[in-house]
């Protein structure tokens, strides 16, 4: 699980432009000032998770992913951002962030929907993030749509407005910045995060429509994620799938299989070429889901037991105290 340098960097410079120190900032997530410009580094989502939080507490801004997105530009996303950039209209430029945003991140996700007389950009951070970091997967979603808004206004030159406006997390106790923000209809405990938008609004032409350099950059971004496809190890796009589609339930072999493209028997070749096998992955991430959750304290040892795939905890205690050597509720940090 990735997050290239060029978010983290839209995250920390976001937070120096609302009070937090750079320097301060960068030495407690553990990353020096030069490390921001070296463009080909990537951390991994607890270190993203990190500088969000540090940002938070520098800031003290409740508001921060929204006020960085408020911002953003396509750089954010590199070469995706030139190809945004040289799209026809707004539909294109968002379908080619959802097909090759992967990337520049793999923990968060961009879904672009077409009905007859709306389109719905969905934003979704991977489960992963949304159980064990909730209040930064937050910030990480507001300041994508946010930015979304931006973008728009930056690649047509016009403010759009969407008509509505969907939010998972539960109601905050004042909405006012969500709506100077976002400038919406607002609802929470929704299914997904989403901006819907009317479908003209999306017809509208980007400014720097160029056809030759939109198909230069698609060809060249096509290769890269070819490039990064064919690189990866199985055991690592096994390790991904079931992060990405766990929800609350640990994925099934059969399932992992089919978001792969493959056969059951094909997977488990691969793995054993590669010296595992689904089981041991399934158990590897267990542990790793189970030392966060218990970490997180926000659900007790029978709702975890179940989460991870255990029909009894006494079951689940013993592959715990098998893992660490200690039974979950003493298990220190």
């Amino acid at each position: 699980m990735q997050i290239s340098m060029s978010i983290i960097r839209d995250i920390i410079f976001g937070a120096v432009r609302y009070g937090a120190d750079l320097g301060e900032l960068c030495k407690n997530v553990n990353l020096s000032v030069n490390e921001l410009n070296q463009t080909e580094l990537s951390l991994d989502l607890e270190q993203g998770h990190q500088v969000w939080e540090q940002a938070l507490k520098l800031t003290q801004d409740q508001h921060l992913g929204l006020h960085i997105g408020e911002q953003t530009n396509p750089s954010i996303v590199g070469l995706v951002g030139h190809l945004m950039q040289t799209s026809p209209n707004l539909h294109t430029a968002f379908e080619h962030l959802q097909k090759f945003s992967k990337i520049v991140t793999d923990v968060f996700f961009y879904e672009i929907q077409r009905l007859d007389k709306e389109c719905k950009i969905i934003y979704t951070p991977i489960s992963f993030w949304q159980i064990n970091y909730p209040k930064t997967a937050i910030q990480a979603v507001e300041q994508a749509m946010s930015g979304s808004l931006h973008v728009c206004k930056l690649l047509t030159g016009k403010s759009l407005c969407p008509i509505r406006i969907n939010f998972t997390q539960k109601c905050p106790k004042n909405t006012n910045e969500y709506q100077r923000v976002l400038k919406g209809n607002l609802f929470f405990e929704q299914k997904e995060n989403s901006l819907i938008f009317k479908v003209s609004d999306f017809n509208l032409p980007v400014i720097g429509y160029n056809q030759f350099l939109m198909q230069t950059f698609e060809q060249l971004l096509q290769e890269l994620l070819q490039k990064i496809q064919n690189q990866e190890r199985t055991e690592n796009k096994v390790k991904k799938t079931i992060l990405q589609h766990f929800k609350q339930q640990i994925p099934q072999l059969d399932q992992i299989s089919a978001h792969l493209h493959m056969t059951n028997r094909s997977l488990q070749r691969k793995l054993k070429e590669e010296g595992t096998n689904f089981q041991e992955i399934s158990e590897e991430i267990r542990k790793v889901l189970a030392i966060d959750l218990i970490r997180y304290k926000q659900f007790n040892i029978n709702e975890i037991a179940y989460m991870l795939g255990y029909t009894e905890a006494s079951t689940f205690r013993r592959a715990f105290k098998r893992w660490t050597g200690k039974a979950p509720k003493s298990y220190v940090f």
